[in-house]
């Protein structure tokens, strides 16, 4: 912008501001029936470069109302990765759900929805952005939201120095795009058991990253691992690459 300098005495007449328009992206929620998706919340993401890491940060969000519509106003012109937020039903607090059984006793998955993003996909890396210009009004932004199978995913986690397994860590799962470098934190509910495994339900298809971070005997472990989840159910992750810092790693198992 331009810069003024006003001395002592001074008179600055006749400085004019032209104001920009903000942008507005709009559209429908649907289930696959055509049903509308009701009250849920619809997101706008845009991707940075910080320290040469590149991630997607939320700068906008909306609501459905009553017939699936949602309209988010305020925007700067530019490109925006749109998600519909949608973990499915879940549990409440100290609850455990019953694992649906099929007639040979194995475990069926039940199918539910999942956060899907513009133009209709689970896999952050097939989301297309959309772009907007300067005080442009773009309608007809639709999604639709289809069953996805959820998985499990399970494991173990060991001290890469000492080999003792830890039965206690942070885990985080973010989805990867398709450069396999851009992350965008997904939600997770880690438990441990009894024997040391970690556990991971409710996870949707797609392409994350699963970062591990523990300490033991006052020193820091970390381990990281990317996955391609389908619709089987991962029980035994292993890695055997593990990320270092301060002499210590941990090993995915």
């Amino acid at each position: 912008p331009e810069r003024f300098t006003i001395g002592r005495g001074d008179s600055i007449a006749k400085i004019e501001f032209r104001l920009r328009p903000w942008s507005v992206i709009s559209g429908k929620v649907r289930f696959e029936d055509g049903d509308p998706v009701v009250n849920r919340r619809v997101d706008l993401y845009r991707q940075y470069h910080l320290r040469g890491r590149r991630g997607f940060a939320r700068v906008a969000s909306g609501a459905t109302n009553d017939r699936g519509e949602y309209r988010i106003h305020g925007l700067a012109p530019g490109a925006y990765f749109i998600a519909v937020e949608f973990e499915g039903d879940r549990t409440g607090p100290n609850v455990e759900d019953q694992p649906r059984i099929d007639p040979f006793g194995r475990e069926v998955a039940v199918p539910s929805y999942s956060t899907t993003f513009y133009p209709g996909t689970l896999y952050l890396r097939d989301a297309n952005p959309v772009h907007v210009r300067e005080g442009e009004d773009m309608a007809g932004i639709d999604l639709y939201l289809r069953p996805v199978e959820r998985v499990k995913l399970a494991g173990r986690i060991t001290n890469g120095i000492s080999g003792e397994t830890l039965t206690s860590a942070s885990l985080i799962l973010e989805r990867l795009d398709s450069d396999n470098t851009g992350t965008l934190p997904a939600p997770s509910d880690p438990r441990f058991d009894k024997d040391g495994r970690f556990h991971l339900d409710h996870v949707a298809p797609g392409s994350y990253q699963l970062w591990v971070d523990a300490s033991s005997e006052n020193t820091r472990l970390l381990g990281r691992q990317n996955l391609l989840v389908t619709n089987d159910n991962i029980e035994d992750l292993e890695d055997r690459k593990s990320t270092r810092l301060n002499s210590s790693h941990i090993t995915i198992s």
